[in-house]
């Protein structure tokens, strides 16, 4: 089944501590029961994630430096939530970078 038009959906989706997170698999079958406006051929999906990129330059005070720094080292060991929530596995995946500035 196809759309005549571009569909833009959003679907909030709560997994429990035991769960392991797979949107891909909800958003199918959600289509498939008719229950969100979307192709139900998961091969025309484009999903979308934004990751962002942080930068320290412009931080005044030591600690807050420090702070900033410390964070940007953990989140080097971190899971980028598309890999966590197994978006981009077996369907088309856009990721868009978007600077934040920390002050």
């Amino acid at each position: 089944m196809g759309w005549e038009h571009d569909t833009l959906a959003s679907v909030i989706v709560r997994f429990g501590f035991m769960e392991e997170p797979n949107v891909e698999s909800v958003l199918q079958e959600l289509a498939n029961h008719h229950e969100i406006l979307i192709d139900t051929n998961k091969h025309n999906w484009l999903i979308e994630v934004i990751h962002e990129r942080m930068y320290v330059n412009d931080i005044q005070g030591f600690f807050n430096q420090l702070k900033a720094i410390v964070f940007m080292f953990i989140s080097r060991f971190a899971d980028t939530a598309d890999h966590y929530f197994r978006l981009g596995n077996n369907e088309p995946l856009a990721v868009e970078i978007v600077p934040v500035r920390l002050k």
